[in-house]
């Protein structure tokens, strides 16, 4: 028994050293702090949908490990439709969770405490905030479909388009 179970452990760690390995490799992309219309001050991000009547967007990402992160943010968030979307309708705010790039003390436990207040457990996941703060909907995971699929989401939270079936 221990002969066939050492083969499968060594398998499955194997595996898991390889999907951590390629992702993490694969994550120099994404950068939100670069793009003016994103902001990492949650605070201000909501004073600023208050006073102008837009939704807010919190994205929690894991920037510099999360595969699927990495991938919304070249398909779906530096594409020009989005980010016209997003200026007419959206207040953008990330929350990120990286695992190299070391932030400073308070920015780290202000978004490990946005992590435990929205129960986000899974990257990327993305809640969106009526203009006074309140949250109306939420999604965890990689949308799929660039930002035609990411703005239908945002329009059913607004109620804009129904749900299909």
């Amino acid at each position: 028994m221990k002969k066939r179970g050492l083969p499968i452990l060594t398998a499955i760690l194997a595996f898991l050293f390889a999907i951590t390995s390629g992702c993490t490799a694969a994550q120099e992309g994404e950068d939100l702090s670069a793009d003016p219309a994103w902001s990492a001050d949650y605070d201000a991000a909501l004073l600023k949908a208050k006073e102008n009547g837009k939704r807010t967007l919190v994205y929690f990402t894991g920037s510099d490990w999360c595969h699927w992160c990495v991938r919304m943010g070249e398909e779906t968030f530096s594409q020009q439709a989005f980010k016209d979307y997003a200026a007419e309708h959206l207040v953008l705010v990330y929350i990120d969770m990286p695992m190299k790039k070391k932030l400073p003390a308070d920015v780290a436990a202000r978004n490990d405490s946005l992590r435990r207040q929205y129960g986000v457990n899974g990257f990327p996941s993305f809640v969106v905030l009526d203009p006074d703060g309140n949250e109306v909907d939420r999604r965890s995971g990689y949308v799929p479909g660039g930002p035609t699929n990411f703005i239908y989401f945002l329009n059913v939270t607004a109620g804009t388009e129904k749900p299909s079936k």
